[in-house]
């Protein structure tokens, strides 16, 4: 009933309860939490982890939420739903619920577990028209104090990677425009298609982890993806409407790819060598 009960939940969102969760839930359910924004924890993510909890301690990994968390980093994560045991697991939830009463809504309860929706919680993509641009760094830890240092404005303005920090050639930053809605039309493990209209050049944002490994078109030119706001991705569009598709390609797969390519290849050498052999001997 509480699978089911999430399924049908309007808005969708990320699903987060620490231990109240199983392990592998979407493989179970097609539920996601952020824990699993990836089916490991690299760097970034243990960053956005960090930031949420507001500890570098990386034993904040161990459950979602702590007493010090700050309810900015679930909003843009795309958790739409937090879960709840009467027994306080997991420990940091009641702290957190208590502080923002008017943020979280008690929606349900089954299965012996309490259901809080999240009101503020910002959609899986979106588009935004205000920027601020920081160096590149392995874990991302110089965007999440931006990130932090922005405060609320962080819901409309992101923060992006690039390298030196430097704006791309062009862009100009909307401040008075709101953040547009975008929508995922289509979605698998290896792959995430969405649709946006813009009225301005603006940044696709997806709340899905950023990861080397993935690519973007946007209407079929490839496109780079910029780390955004610590953890998630980006992707620069022009005004229009534009379909963006997200795919995953591991560089151990492209490799073997090659590899593969190279031995057909000389496969394919020899035997034209033993072709030609008889007929040099003749």
């Amino acid at each position: 009933p509480l699978h089911a009960w999430l399924h049908a939940a309007t808005p969708a969102g990320r699903v987060a309860g620490g231990g109240v969760l199983r392990p592998n839930l979407h493989v179970a359910t097609g539920l996601e939490s952020p824990e699993l924004l990836e089916a490991f924890l690299p760097r970034r993510l243990v960053t956005y982890f960090g930031a949420l909890n507001r500890s570098g301690d990386a034993r904040t990994l161990m459950y979602l939420v702590q007493p010090t968390a700050d309810p900015l980093w679930l909003d843009l994560a795309n958790v739409g739903w937090l879960l709840a045991r009467p027994d306080g697991d997991p420990p940091g939830l009641g702290p957190l619920l208590a502080a923002h009463p008017d943020r979280f809504e008690r929606a349900a309860e089954l299965e012996g577990v309490a259901v809080y929706r999240n009101r503020a919680a910002l959609p899986r993509t979106w588009v935004a028209y205000d920027a601020a641009f920081v160096p590149i760094d392995a874990d991302g830890r110089g965007a999440a104090a931006a990130v932090a240092a922005l405060g609320p404005a962080a819901r409309w303005k992101l923060v992006i990677e690039t390298v030196g920090g430097q704006a791309p050639a062009g862009w100009t930053p909307d401040p008075q425009a709101a953040p547009t809605k975008a929508a995922v039309v289509r979605r698998a493990p290896n792959e995430v298609v969405v649709v946006a209209d813009l009225h301005r050049p603006g940044w696709l944002f997806l709340a899905d982890a950023w990861y080397p490994g993935w690519a973007a078109t946007v209407d079929g030119a490839e496109s780079p993806i910029l780390a955004a706001d610590a953890t998630f991705r980006a992707v620069l569009l022009p005004a229009g409407r534009h379909e963006v598709a997200f795919s995953y390609a591991p560089a151990v797969v492209t490799w073997s790819g090659a590899a593969s390519g190279l031995t057909l290849l000389g496969c394919a050498g020899l035997l034209a060598r033993r072709r030609r052999r008889p007929e040099a001997q003749a």
